[in-house]
């Protein structure tokens, strides 16, 4: 039987037993395996054996991966290469910044005009959002596109109302009064909260679309 210690040939085989079962077994199986295979050979290589009884021991176990291969252990899945590049999507998200900006600075319109402009080109020139995607941004940060004054025209509407004014004698000799009446509709004020809610919602709705969709590959 041999000894404590071990010859060079088990002691390879060993490590590249303890190496592939490491790599695919679990570790108390792992340690289970090796522990097995090294009683089984000192078992069955006496001690003064030669360099071609213990090889021809080692030989009749199989391989390392045929003895890992029958305890279990999982195969690692083919290789799939690199993964893939992060979506270069940098136009789109200074698109974006600069059609959100065109908002939020409407009150300065030559600053807001001059962020709409370029943000809708690099919006029409964009490879990664669609038509429809093109289409909503062109129309929501067109159209509404200035809150301020949008909001401003709503509230001059809902508001508007004509007064006319007219002057009543009441008799001989009596001093005349002024009687004044409105005309036209007069919508309540909080009306403009639920529009205001409304305008809102279309454009985070809008904005969160194409930071979604600036992520997608590239139409070819």
């Amino acid at each position: 039987m041999m000894t404590d210690k071990e010859h060079p040939i088990v002691s390879d085989y060993l490590s590249r037993l303890q190496a592939e079962a490491t790599l695919r077994l679990p570790a108390d199986r792992a340690g289970e395996l090796l522990d097995d295979i090294r009683d089984h050979l000192r078992q069955r290589i006496a001690e003064g054996a030669t360099e071609a009884d213990v090889r021809n021991a080692v030989d009749k176990l199989g391989t390392p991966t045929e003895l890992v291969d029958e305890a279990g252990g999982s195969r690692p899945g083919p290789y799939a290469g690199p993964p893939p590049p992060a979506p270069d999507n940098r136009r789109e998200m200074v698109a974006l910044a600069l059609l959100v900006l065109s908002v939020v600075t409407s009150i300065v319109f030559p600053v807001a005009g001059l962020l709409l402009i370029a943000g809708l080109v690099l919006t029409l020139v964009s490879a990664r959002w669609n038509g429809a995607d093109k289409a909503l941004a062109a129309v929501v940060y067109t159209i509404l596109g200035m809150p301020l004054l949008v909001l401003g025209g709503l509230m001059a509407v809902t508001t508007s109302a004509a007064t006319v004014c007219s002057e009543e004698g009441v008799g001989a000799g009596t001093v005349a009064r002024q009687v004044c009446s409105s005309t036209g509709t007069s919508a309540p004020p909080w009306l403009l909260i639920p529009i205001a809610l409304v305008f809102l919602a279309i454009h985070v709705y809008t904005a969160v679309r194409l930071y979604r969709h600036a992520g997608v590959p590239a139409h070819t």
